[in-house]
């Protein structure tokens, strides 16, 4: 099993980040990016050497087109499909105050009726778009928003199956889209079309999965290739990120420190760098950049990763 290529989907917002130092209720200023955990991942995977696509629904006019130049500006190439009714005119932003430590960022959603939740999935040609060459890379946050983006989903990994393409599933559990029960039931029949994951002991344990090891117990009982899991702590204004991947056969596992400047995306930049890394140069040579794509992501501003990766050879000090 290969691929040379992603294909993503999900959604886009915009990012409204208030200054250093002030609060969403005081704030007279906000700093504007895009946002989303799949084009995220995307973004990261193109700096680690890997053509990229992204499939979603942007509303009409100067917003959309500001998200679709942000996509490629980074490399990654854009097709947009369409969404139902009034659904052409609204796109999603989200709100972030970057507290300081011991208190913990503030983010209030704006996304409700948004164009991607109202995207009509029959008109996806999913079939035309994968083949055994291409990677789909998806998350569990798409399948909340909506009846459209979650039947979208499910035809896209019944149609990757069918054509042999690669299944990435970054869980990325998000407590205010949907319960933990709700996911877990999700989740648990999507295990078995997935190749490569990304999920918490948590998600695992609502799949069904409650043994000493689910990770390991998920890669072997479905076959996967590789398995990913992640736990931080944070100590002031350093991360300890910690990094286990599980393959059929061995494991693999990374530390690193970081100093952290924005937490948002790290998570993304890790996922999409493994998943572009894994079928060239394997597992352990993906565990060394995913971990270093999310110490780089940790200190920028904003969700995506725009510098090159540190390589894991020149960061001995803080890889382990």
């Amino acid at each position: 099993m290969t691929y040379a290529r992603l294909l993503g989907f999900g959604e886009a917002m915009l990012r409204m980040s208030v200054p250093p130092g002030a609060s969403l209720e005081t704030t007279d200023s906000f700093d504007v990016t895009v946002g989303g955990a799949e084009l995220n991942a995307l973004i990261a995977a193109v700096r680690a050497g890997m053509p990229s696509t992204w499939v979603s629904a942007l509303p009409d006019g100067a917003l959309g087109r500001r998200v679709s130049r942000h996509a490629r500006a980074n490399g990654v190439e854009v097709r947009p499909v369409p969404a139902t009714g009034a659904g052409g005119t609204r796109l999603g932003a989200y709100f972030l105050e970057l507290a300081t430590f011991p208190r913990p960022p503030r983010i209030i959603y704006d996304r409700a009726g948004s164009t991607f939740s109202r995207i009509e999935a029959s008109s996806i040609p999913w079939r035309q778009w994968l083949d055994a060459e291409t990677c789909l890379l998806v998350s569990g946050i798409t399948p909340p928003l909506g009846d459209g983006p979650s039947a979208a989903l499910d035809s896209a990994v019944t149609a990757a199956r069918a054509c042999g393409a690669t299944v990435a599933l970054d869980v990325n559990y998000r407590s205010a889209l949907w319960s933990r029960a709700d996911a877990g039931r999700w989740l648990q029949k999507l295990l078995p079309e997935v190749d490569i994951l990304s999920a918490g002991r948590s998600d695992l344990a609502s799949a069904g999965l409650e043994g000493g090891d689910p990770l390991a117990d998920a890669v072997e009982a479905f076959g996967m290739r590789a398995g990913i899991e992640t736990h931080k702590q944070q100590h002031g204004s350093v991360v300890e990120l910690h990094l286990r991947v599980v393959v059929p056969d061995s494991e693999e596992r990374r530390e690193a420190e970081a100093v952290v400047v924005d937490p948002v995306g790290a998570g993304d930049a890790l996922f999409g760098t493994f998943v572009a890394t894994l079928p060239t140069s394997g597992p352990a040579a993906a565990a060394d950049a995913a971990i270093g794509a999310a110490v780089s992501c940790y200190g920028l501003r904003g969700d995506a990763l725009t510098t090159d990766a540190w390589d894991a050879s020149d960061t001995r000090s803080i890889v382990r």
